[in-house]
């Protein structure tokens, strides 16, 4: 069985009420039956960053401080929970959970100050909860005003109902403002190392050694500058550290812009005139490109031509079939009128009717000679032969169907 003074849940130690705090009766009554050593870890922070669920974490627990789900605090005062140091049977774990800092209905940030101070004082391990890192707006707003009471300096049960030492409150701040600088500092150090290490190669490997190679420089290193301060989360030594990084940078801007000075005009003149041939060898590949292009371009137009008069002369032996068919119908129809007139007795309309069958059988013929679909490709095959190069290739065709059909 745990000890009596391990509590299932936690309890109210401090109360907040309308601004005022006051101590719990039942909570000191609980610590006060404590017979062992205890360890007490604080937290504070912003409202609604967490805190409580970080606690009930430390407690080994899924539930315990309230959580809230709404952008109002849920923890008012401090609340303190008692269980078993994790691996420590003889010393006794105390959480305490504050109300976070900042709620948008308290107005006065007094309140926040005086929680913040408590929780301090009140700790062995203090956490200090914050989304990102730890800025200078944040210590600014917590400015203490409190009056220590050396009585009681021993006595941390009386302690939670006095006023305490400005000084105290305010070297942890310090402590956690050079804290914060060393971060800031190193990120930034870390993130421009990251963001100049193309100039930093370019440098070594003597990029900026050939004439304009100044402008360039300085092209490039706006661009590591322009990259750094978009690049979010540096904290309060941004500045301070591009400055410095800024500073060691001239030394090697100035060098560089010396050593394009001392170039000779000879040197210009060499590097003009590769320039030059360069882009003489540039522009003959690409003619060069281009004249395989255009050559392209012509066998797959001669490519697609061929396959046009194949489909046209398949298309027209198709026609031709068809009209073969209408006129031997013709015939058969005029054939069989002949015949009812002769038997009616009609013998001059058989006979004018006769001549009228004898054309259609005579067209009928040349259709069916071969000359006839050999005219008409050949004439094609002779109009593409005479029209050169891939704009005759549209006109062909066009030529040949006027010359057959007009």
């Amino acid at each position: 069985m745990g000890s009596p003074t391990h509590m299932p849940t936690p309890m109210c130690l401090i109360e907040n009420q309308r601004g005022k705090l006051a101590v719990c009766r039942d909570a000191l009554q609980r610590l006060s039956q404590i017979d062992q050593p205890v360890v007490v870890v604080a937290i504070a922070g912003l409202y609604r960053t967490g805190k409580s669920y970080l606690m009930n974490k430390l407690a080994g627990k899924n539930s315990g401080f309230p959580l809230g789900s709404t952008v109002q605090a849920n923890t008012k005062g401090i609340w303190m929970w008692c269980v078993p140091y994790p691996g420590r049977s003889d010393q006794t774990l105390v959480l305490l959970d504050t109300e976070g800092l900042g709620d948008v209905e308290k107005g006065d940030t007094k309140n926040d100050t005086w929680i913040f101070a408590l929780a301090v004082l009140l700790s062995s391990t203090f956490i200090y909860n914050s989304i990102g890192t730890i800025d200078q707006q944040a210590m600014d707003q917590l400015q203490p005003r409190v009056v220590y009471d050396p009585t009681s300096a021993n006595k941390p049960l009386h302690c939670v109902a006095t006023l305490f030492s400005q000084k105290i409150v305010s070297d942890k701040k310090e402590e956690y403002c050079e804290m914060n600088r060393r971060e800031s500092r190193k990120r930034c150090l870390e993130l421009l190392t990251r963001l100049s290490r193309e100039l930093e190669d370019g440098i070594q490997e003597g990029k900026y050694t050939q004439p304009g190679s100044y402008q360039n420089f300085l092209a490039d290193q706006q661009a590591v500058m322009e990259q750094y301060r978009k690049t979010p989360g540096k904290g309060v030594m941004a500045e301070e550290v591009l400055d410095k990084f800024l500073q060691d940078k001239d030394i090697m801007g100035k060098a560089i812009l010396q050593n394009d000075k001392a170039l000779t005009e000879k040197q210009r003149e060499m590097e003009e005139a590769n320039a030059r041939a360069a882009a003489a060898e540039r522009e003959q590949e690409l003619q060069k490109q281009q004249l395989a292009l255009s050559q392209k371009q012509m066998e797959d137009q001669e490519r697609s031509f061929q396959v046009n008069i194949q489909e046209l002369k398949t298309k027209m032996e198709h026609d031709r079939k068809n009209l073969l068919e209408e006129q031997n119908k013709m015939v058969e129809s005029k054939l069989k009128e002949q015949e009812k007139l002769l038997n009616e007795g009609f013998q001059k309309q058989a006979n004018q009717l006769n001549a009228h069958i004898q054309q259609l059988k005579e067209e009928n013929e040349n259709i069916q000679k071969p000359s006839w679909f050999s005219r008409i490709t050949g004439t094609l095959l002779d109009v593409a032969s005479f029209i050169p190069g891939p704009v005759g290739i549209g006109a062909r065709i066009v030529g040949a169907v006027k010359n057959l059909f007009f």
